[in-house]
């Protein structure tokens, strides 16, 4: 709840700062055509997403129906985006939906884990291309110079013990069990052998199938990269033409945003994308541009959580239905199990 509060302060500051009026005024001339067209556009590099999960679970030979695949990744996208994760609070949800699917959980997780570090793979490695390309035009230095060197040390440091320790049999979820001494507790005993069996399957993947893994990185990248072509049309409605180099900077900087535990980013993206437009001197007005994305983020909220009320929420009900089996709570509530 603090961080969400944070994240609202940030998000009233940066309209004050703007002004209602001047934000009122630009959104009229983003008429519901030009935003239809955008919306498409991105919901294009939706699908490629959800493809590259579905070339992911086709290792274990599974084929969910595509259309499926695209609803499932919306709602675990939704927990996501509202809840102080850090792009990770969906995963489970993508996991439960895959199993009403018919899919063995251990397969599900397996292919949840991997689609999910392959993006932030690709996530990473598209923001330090633009902080590199940023320090080649000097354009960086400062606060802003350690702020975004030391998150990019930071997470590359994550994402580099995760591949280390998935293809050298250390195990990155299990290593964290056995650090905290946990492994030996009964209550987590279960939690780390069925761990055990999904960083098997890891490591057969990353050194037995390295070429497929070389292929999905790279579709994670280039996937990354489309995006700048949704924020070229914003701005070019918005009335500017932007250039490679400023689509690509706007496109990739503010990304680090949303790995920080705030819901939605709320406030701090803003934030980010007015830094950007400021260092770069772009002609439109910052937090405009970033309410157009807010309001498709909304439309996919809402996608996301109408699929999960309609077939999630009997997922999540036999989940933990299944948890409290047993617990004193199904004794004395048993009329909320059925």
């Amino acid at each position: 709840m603090f961080l969400l509060g944070a994240g609202i302060v940030l998000f009233v500051n940066v309209i004050l700062e703007t002004g209602v009026n001047n934000i009122i005024s630009t959104l009229r001339n983003f008429s519901i055509l030009y935003f239809g067209v955008y919306y498409v556009v991105q919901f294009i590099n939706f699908i490629f997403l959800t493809w590259r999960w579905k070339i992911i679970l086709k290792h274990f030979d599974h084929s969910p129906h595509f259309f499926s695949l695209i609803l499932h990744r919306m709602s675990g996208w939704t927990v996501s985006f509202l809840t102080p994760s850090a792009q990770i609070g969906g995963e489970p949800i993508r996991v439960m939906l895959l199993g009403k699917d018919g899919v063995r959980k251990r397969d599900a997780v397996f292919s949840v884990v991997v689609d999910k570090v392959m993006q932030l793979t690709g996530l990473i490695i598209f923001v330090l291309l633009g902080f590199l390309f940023l320090l080649s035009r000097h354009l960086v230095s400062g606060d802003v110079f350690w702020t975004i060197s030391l998150s990019l040390v930071f997470f590359i440091g994550l994402l580099g013990w995760f591949y280390y320790a998935s293809i050298k049999d250390i195990g990155f979820f299990s290593s964290v069990l056995k650090v905290l001494r946990l492994h030996k507790v009964k209550r987590f005993k279960k939690a780390y052998n069925k761990m055990l069996i999904v960083e098997e399957a890891l490591r057969d993947f990353y050194k037995g199938h390295w070429l497929k893994f070389v292929w999905l990185l790279f579709l994670s990248v280039l996937f990354e990269a489309y995006e700048m072509l949704e924020f070229w049309l914003i701005a070019h409605f918005l009335g500017y033409n932007m250039s490679f180099s400023e689509t690509f900077l706007l496109r990739s900087l503010p990304c680090l945003a949303f790995l920080v535990p705030i819901p939605a980013a709320l406030g701090v993206y803003e934030g980010s994308i007015a830094a950007v437009v400021s260092l770069l001197g772009l002609p439109f007005n910052a937090f405009v541009f970033a309410m157009v994305i807010r309001i498709r983020d909304l439309i996919n909220v809402f996608l996301g959580l109408s699929h999960l009320s309609g077939t999630g929420i009997t997922a999540l009900r036999r989940y933990f239905g299944d948890k409290l089996g047993k617990s004193w709570l199904r004794k004395k509530y048993w009329k909320l199990f059925g």
